[in-house]
Formats: structure tokens, C-alpha cells, sequence
């Protein structure tokens, strides 16, 4: 293949290009990787199943009901970060691979 001869108003557009596909994708990963420690830090609000069992166990009926209920809300709100965090994901990936197959026209 034959190198082909720019100018340099072509070969600082595609640099411009290039800058801004990277910084894009930069910008995807680490919304991804925010996504995803929300996720983290939703779940690690649950209590875990033995301390919860022990809460449960010696809690009154009303108790038992709010202790349930605030746990299904959170496994609620981390299954709504998983999704979100899912799709952050998919649209680096996505990214990923468009640039690539940019890269190999």
C-alpha cells in the first residue's frame, strides 16, 4: 500500500479526529466505570442474609415488614443501576468497535 500525501489541513483534521474519538471513548469508560460503582455501592447497602435473618428473628411485625421492605427498595435501585451501568457498558464497547472498524478503512 502506497502512503498516501497530506496536507497539512488534512493531516490536522485527522489528528482533530483522532483527539476526538479517543477523548470520546475516554469519556465512555469512565462513565461506565462510574455506572458501575454505583452499583457497588448500592449493594453494599443490603445487609447481609445472616444479620438480616437475626434482625428479622427478633424483630416486631412491623419492623420485619420495614426491614423487608427497605431491602426489596434497594434491590430494587441496584437492579436500575445494573441496567444503567449495563448500557454504559455496551455503548463503550460499541465504541470500541466502531473505532476500530474506522481504523481499518
Amino acid at each position: 500500500m502506497v502512503p498516501v500525501e497530506r496536507t497539512p489541513e488534512q493531516s490536522a483534521d485527522r489528528l482533530s479526529r483522532q483527539f476526538a474519538q479517543e477523548s470520546r471513548l475516554r469519556i465512555l469508560r469512565s462513565k461506565a466505570a462510574v455506572a458501575r460503582s454505583e452499583v457497588d455501592a448500592l449493594a453494599a447497602v443490603h445487609l447481609d442474609a445472616d444479620t438480616l435473618e437475626d434482625l428479622l428473628d427478633t424483630a416486631t411485625p412491623r419492623e420485619a415488614e420495614r426491614l423487608r421492605k427497605s431491602e426489596h427498595e434497594i434491590s430494587v435501585r441496584v437492579a436500575k443501576a445494573q441496567e444503567r451501568a449495563d448500557a454504559a457498558e455496551a455503548a463503550y464497547e460499541q465504541a470500541v468497535l466502531d473505532d476500530f472498524d474506522e481504523a481499518e478503512r
